[in-house]
């Protein structure tokens, strides 16, 4: 029950402080020898996820602005870190090809939260709350 009236009192302070808009998402290959990863957020949640891969820091996701990285084939670890729990997604790439990777929260139980990072199909864009004045 409290988790309810808290989701309900911050979705309502989001609410009006925010404009809908349309982020495009780049779908050209950044490389023909490597993998290129679309990486992307779109809860309208006013966070940035820094994204890991390997344990190395790649670059920061936020709702507004998706993140489009080359990596070597092969097999790889990725997690997004917003001060959350970190789940880390374990995944294979091939060569040339490009991939589309949704960050997400999974808010959990009892306000214990994590963030994810799990696969997508194609995407040209997709609709988020802006929260920038």
């Amino acid at each position: 029950m409290h988790k309810i009236i808290f989701l309900s009192v911050i979705l309502s302070l989001l609410v009006g402080c925010s404009t809908i808009i349309t982020v495009p998402v780049d779908a050209t290959p950044l490389s023909d020898d490597e993998s290129t990863l679309v990486i992307y957020h779109e809860q309208g949640i006013n966070d940035e996820f820094k994204v890991y891969v390997d344990n190395q820091l790649q670059g920061t996701v936020t709702s507004e602005k998706p993140l489009k990285i080359k990596v070597n084939p092969g097999k790889h670890q990725l997690y997004a870190d917003a001060g959350l729990i970190r789940q880390i997604s374990n995944f294979t790439f091939e060569k040339g090809e490009v991939y589309f990777l949704k960050v997400w929260v999974d808010f959990g139980d009892r306000f214990v939260g994590s963030t994810e990072i799990e696969p997508s199909s194609k995407i040209e864009k997709y609709v988020v709350r802006s929260f920038k004045q």
